[in-house]
């Protein structure tokens, strides 16, 4: 578990970094919830393949990933939240990325013992 919070909390510190690099307004209410999403994306998504135990599971993930990414996007410009600029697509695409490390750090000390 320590290394999760070690992990978790790595990420909160480069989390912070970019947000003030970009200079996006991430501490709206809306902002978190877009970043909690992309979050706990890439967080499920890894342990719901790892604990599936789907074959391939590096192709599913990518899958997943680039899914989100473009869901949120098309959805984010639908609405005219927010331009699809490279820097918010790298931004969301390190939420995801992560998610997914926070989740498999997780899921490898808690399914581990259930195999």
């Amino acid at each position: 578990m320590r290394l999760f919070w070690f992990v978790f909390c790595i990420g909160l510190f480069i989390y912070y970094f970019a947000d003030k690099a970009i200079k996006l307004d991430s501490f709206t209410i809306e902002a978190v919830m877009n970043n909690f999403y992309h979050f706990f994306a890439g967080f499920i998504g890894v342990i719901s393949v790892f604990y599936l135990k789907v074959e391939q599971k590096l192709r599913w993930f990518l899958i997943l990933f680039i899914g989100v990414l473009l869901w949120d996007e098309i959805y984010d410009f639908l609405r005219g939240v927010k331009d699809a600029t490279f820097l918010t697509f790298f931004f969301n695409s390190y939420l995801i990325l992560w998610g997914g490390i926070s989740g498999l750090v997780l899921s490898k000390k808690y399914f581990a013992a259930h195999d």
